[in-house]
């Protein structure tokens, strides 16, 4: 476990999936975010009650529980196993001053070095190593989807200048109950030319289907895409229904 620290986000404050957690439950689910590791799997049962103190006959009542309500993510294939819930969409690799002072510092780099073989050719040069994306999703199971990399392909389909908004459309889909993954996944198979457009579409029509039949359209569209008072609108009908 490399990283000192995850994500934690202010909209999961409405999450439905949180808020009808009880005190117990939401303790274990925050500390097992702190338990997990890179690529959010959990460690064994046994490492787990180690780490929060408890038997190993609470940690697996926990965890079934946490299974329920669809925040922790568990392998039916193979060896029991058990992932925090869309980790990859939450707890993304983000490009750091460290990183961009890296970058600059191999640019300058590789431009001196260029200099430096035009006038010295009997010298070799070896090109600094290039940066290549990876796929942060290395879980590698096939009950677990490749969030990361679809949601990369989902971000693909907005202009440089809109990735923040297409973030924060996710994490208010996400906070409302939607399967992001799912979801994201039929976007990209659809291959929309409006890839945004046919998401929220899509959010719409599943939870009209699935949580709040009935509702205009109108009021789920401007929850994502609008203000935070708008999406608290929505987010204490999905709470009335919880209860």
């Amino acid at each position: 476990m490399s990283n000192p620290w995850i994500r934690l986000y202010r909209d999961s404050l409405h999450n439905p999936k949180i808020v009808s957690l009880n005190d117990r439950q939401h303790r274990i689910w925050h500390n097992l975010l702190l338990v997990a590791d890179d690529a959010g799997e959990l460690p064994r049962v046994r490492d787990i009650a180690c780490h929060l103190r408890l038997s190993i006959a609470e940690v697996e009542q926990l965890l079934a529980e946490l299974v329920e309500a669809e925040l922790i993510d568990m392998a039916i294939d193979g060896p029991r196993k058990f992932r925090l819930h869309d980790w990859a969409t939450h707890q993304y690799i983000s490009d750091t001053s460290t990183d961009r002072v890296r970058k600059f510092r191999n640019k300058n780099k590789a431009s001196n070095d260029e200099t430096f073989h035009e006038t010295e050719r009997n010298v070799s040069v070896t090109p600094p190593e290039s940066e290549t994306e990876t796929d942060t999703d290395t879980y590698g199971l096939r009950s677990f989807p490749s969030a990361a990399r679809e949601d990369q392909k989902f971000k693909n389909g907005f202009r440089k200048d809109e990735g923040r908004g297409q973030d924060r459309l996710v994490r208010k889909a996400e906070g409302l109950g939607i399967p992001v993954s799912e979801i994201t996944a039929a976007v990209n198979r659809h291959k929309a030319k409006n890839r945004p457009a046919y998401f929220t579409k899509l959010c719409v029509e599943w939870l009209l289907a699935n949580k709040l039949p009935g509702l205009d359209e109108k009021i789920i569209r401007d929850a994502l895409w609008g203000t935070d008072d708008q999406y608290a609108v929505v987010m204490q009908l999905l709470v009335r229904v919880a209860a």
